[in-house]
């Protein structure tokens, strides 16, 4: 190990898999919480997304829409696009039985190259231009 010229070597693909997973995540609105919200207003960065609060009691919040997350009906088109999407044999794994719950899982390294490389910018371009302004 000491010998070797390079001791820590980063694979491209993981390190792609990783960002496509965490584009996704984002984008679906699964990394969106009170407690990011909240953390955001601690900090005194975007405004217009802190915490609301709603009510007479100002006990209850209302999180305000963010640009980057999806609507259900985007994710949704999102979600069916990459479940009629026909591939050759063998380029990338079957993505309809990937998807369940409105999530996918179960993806391996390439298949999220492929998504990042290919099939995202096309789901995008579908998408209404609030996301891509954002981007």
């Amino acid at each position: 190990m000491q010998d070797l010229p390079v001791r820590h070597v980063l694979d491209v693909m993981h390190c792609e898999k990783n960002l496509a997973e965490n584009i996704l995540r984002t984008t679906f609105g699964e990394k969106d919480s009170p407690s990011v919200r909240a953390d955001m207003e601690a900090r005194g960065i975007r405004p217009h997304l802190h915490l609301q609060p709603c009510g007479p009691n100002r006990d209850r919040y209302y999180m305000p829409d963010a640009t980057y997350v999806l609507s259900p009906t985007d994710k949704a088109r999102v979600l069916r696009i990459l479940k009629n999407l026909r591939t050759p044999t063998n380029y990338v794994a079957a993505l309809h039985t990937k998807i369940s719950k409105g999530k996918l899982s179960g993806l391996k390294s390439h298949d999220y190259h492929v998504l990042m490389q290919q099939i995202l910018p096309l789901c995008f371009r579908k998408i209404p231009t609030k996301l891509l302004q954002v981007m």
